[in-house]
């Protein structure tokens, strides 16, 4: 259970007459015990319909009542404002974003009860007939309007809850064939793949470790109510968590796999092997995206060479995927890691840099950074360079999560080149969360293993931190 803002406040009774377990249990309550931490089950988390409404008068269709309507579905809420919940305004029980058109909204679950749809209709959904399944859409349309209907007769209300609630409306501009009302159900999760390996939150680190990544995660675990139970007499939520795992952390190919003694021809994308509660931060359009990708390119490797899937070379696929940009077989890359060893990396003085996996925005396995301490030191990048030619040179570093962050905004950057030194400064300051490849600029280099020609960071006169992660050159 959770102690967030999304739980229901002490007090709040589940049985039909308060404190009365004779009487029976209120719509949402479920009869199952708690189960014990880490245990499996096969529940998922809440559906919901996601409202468009607007609060633009001209712009605005009633949101009409249900076909049924029943007050007692909402009586767990009509409880927790009595004691105590928050609700004086639409956005204490309702998550607003706003749509660009400042009077135009998406609106999502919020608090203990809203719009999620806490039911054990969801969990059979996923494998319900097609006719059930539209039994269960309209229970749960009914139950979205039913809310709004409540909130407006129900006498604990607030009268500003009320107002605030009646000055939003469904979209006459939207979903047109439906009267405002949203087309599509959001299933949240569903059937999730159990490969031989399985991810889960302890992994969602920046070292992990995985050296098989084929995309990285970035979002917030969030997840939604699975059921409310009884405790101690009262009823809770099972299920809301949030928080934030690193920026970056590593994806393996692995979670698109099937167990090797099951399938050898199946890669799952959506459905990928993970736990309930990494699955609520991978589910994500971006994170997909680069699942498919890899997935694509993992199975025209099978097609054309015959592998089962877990078998696919990892070097092919990951060069292929190139998600650090590395440009693989055009640049040469250097890190500080050891991971991309085309060179060398002194320190001088020596072993004056503190080797770090903090941060996302680093390749290989960390990044090194002067602890802004001792200033004056230096990073040498001295790369292998096999022909001589112009190469544009870029720099990895991870960047910080706001602009007054804790990096140095005037790094001195020397690099050597053919023509003879160019002198410049570096701004690691960023308000981006994982800091892209910086060009530098084009030079042409002399070759050598490593070549004569260098790139050095230096502290000096740095009012911050400086970190590296990795130098790049691409043949131009």
């Amino acid at each position: 259970m959770n102690k967030t803002a999304s739980q229901f406040p002490d007090g709040v009774s589940p049985y039909v007459v308060a404190g009365d377990p004779a009487s029976g249990l209120l719509p949402f309550v479920s009869a199952s015990t708690l189960p014990s931490g880490g245990s499996q089950d096969i529940q998922v988390e809440a559906f919901c319909y996601r409202l468009v409404l607007t609060n633009d008068k001209s712009n605005q269709l009633p949101i009409q009542d249900p076909i049924d309507y029943d007050p007692l579905k909402y009586e767990l809420l009509g409880r927790a404002i009595a004691a105590g919940l928050k609700a004086n305004a639409m956005t204490d029980l309702f998550m607003l974003t706003n749509l660009q058109n400042p009077s135009k909204f998406d609106v999502n679950s919020q608090g203990p009860m809203s719009l999620d749809y806490v039911s054990p209709e969801c969990t059979e959904y996923v494998s319900a007939s097609w006719s059930r399944r539209e039994q269960i859409l309209q229970n749960i349309k009914n139950y979205t309007l039913g809310l709004f209907r409540w909130i407006q007769v129900d006498a604990r209300v607030a009268p500003s809850l009320k107002a605030s609630v009646a000055s939003y409306g469904l979209c006459a501009d939207e979903f047109g064939t439906q009267a405002g009302f949203s087309a599509q159900l959001y299933v949240r999760e569903s059937r999730r793949l159990i490969g031989d390996f399985v991810m889960n939150e302890n992994h969602m680190t920046l070292a992990n470790g995985f050296t098989d990544e084929v995309a990285l995660g970035y979002y917030t675990v969030d997840t939604h109510p699975v059921q409310n139970v009884i405790a101690n007499g009262e009823v809770k939520n099972e299920g809301p968590n949030t928080f934030n795992p690193p920026v970056g952390y590593k994806i393996p190919y692995r979670v698109l796999l099937p167990k090797m003694t099951e399938c050898t021809n199946l890669l799952v994308t959506f459905c990928m092997s993970a736990s309930h509660v990494a699955f609520s931060s991978m589910r994500v359009e971006p994170v997909l995206m680069a699942l498919g990708q890899a997935a694509g390119i993992a199975a025209s490797l099978v097609v054309s060479q015959g592998f089962a899937v877990q078998e696919v070379p990892l070097i092919k696929l990951k060069e292929k995927q190139d998600i650090c940009r590395t440009v693989t077989g055009r640049a040469i890359v250097l890190d500080v890691s050891g991971t991309y060893p085309n060179g060398a990396v002194s320190q001088t003085p020596p072993s004056t840099w503190e080797y770090r996996s903090s941060a996302f925005g680093y390749i290989g396995q960390g990044y090194l950074s002067d602890g802004n301490q001792g200033k004056g030191k230096t990073l040498t990048f001295a790369l292998n360079i096999p022909e001589p030619g112009s190469y544009r040179v870029c720099i990895k570093y991870p960047a910080g999560s706001s602009i007054d962050a804790q990096r140095s905004d005037n790094v001195p950057v020397t690099i050597s080149h053919t023509a003879g030194a160019s002198h410049l400064t570096l701004d690691q300051k960023s308000t981006g969360q994982g800091g892209d490849w910086d060009d530098l600029g084009v030079y042409s280099f002399d070759k050598g293993f490593p070549s004569p020609n260098r790139i050095v960071l230096s502290t000096t006169g740095t009012e911050s931190f400086v970190v590296v992660s990795a130098v790049k050159l691409v043949k131009v």
